[in-house]
């Protein structure tokens, strides 16, 4: 690794340490809604079902199901309820802010500049900063859709389509407007790969729409 390397990785890791801090320094701010996955998640955990009130009706009263289902395994190991909902947003977001590191490099022709200028400019945003501590799936939503976008356009480049799918599934399951967001991944690749049309169908109908289709109706069958 020469010195010059060396130095923007040394930048990149400090944009990373930034972005934590950035976070940490809106730690008092909580919203709201945090409580609701909390009040589930909470229910489910002690064993009460996925319900607002135990013994309540089975109404989906959340719109963000993989973050209320991962707040409720914290929970259930006797995690502290906001605590742990506040770090796992700023721990997506320092995660997201190197995820975006590195497709800004992919994007430029692999120049760690560019990615070090990504990272800096996201590190040094207020908005996504404040929600990160909030207690929202803000940053974990925006880290599975960056993840997935990711992944679609390296699968362009590759001519394959294997794994934006499946990821797309958690997104589709992490948000109601994931659907959308996968429609769009699955648009661009078939704009891009215009040949291999039938595979990318086949693809994301087994992939994403098979198991999408699968989690919907269980939903509504609880």
């Amino acid at each position: 690794m020469d010195r010059t390397t060396s130095l923007l990785s040394l930048l990149l890791a400090l944009c990373a340490a930034g972005a934590l801090a950035h976070a940490v320094s809106y730690g008092h701010v909580t919203s709201d809604d945090a409580f609701i996955s909390l009040r589930y998640g909470r229910n489910l955990a002690e064993g009460n079902g996925l319900v607002f009130n135990p013994g309540g009706e089975r109404v989906e009263g959340f719109s963000n199901p993989v973050f209320t289902l991962i707040s409720a395994a914290f929970l259930k190991l006797g995690a502290p309820p906001i605590t742990t909902v506040k770090l796992i947003g700023i721990a997506c977001w320092a995660a997201l802010v190197l995820l975006c590191a590195r497709f800004a490099r992919e994007l430029r022709g692999d120049d760690p500049a560019a990615g070090v200028v990504a990272a800096l400019l996201l590190a040094s945003s207020t908005f996504p900063a404040l929600w990160a501590g909030a207690g929202l799936e803000t940053m974990s939503h925006a880290l599975l859709v960056t993840a997935g976008t990711w992944i679609a356009g390296r699968e362009c480049g590759s001519g394959r389509v294997r794994w934006s799918p499946l990821m797309f599934v958690v997104v589709a399951a992490s948000r109601p407007e994931g659907a959308l967001l996968a429609a769009a991944a699955a648009a661009a690749q078939l704009a891009a790969l215009r040949r291999e049309a039938f595979g990318i169908l086949r693809a994301w109908t087994v992939r994403f729409a098979v198991p999408v289709a699968a989690l919907l109706a269980a939903r509504y069958a609880y």
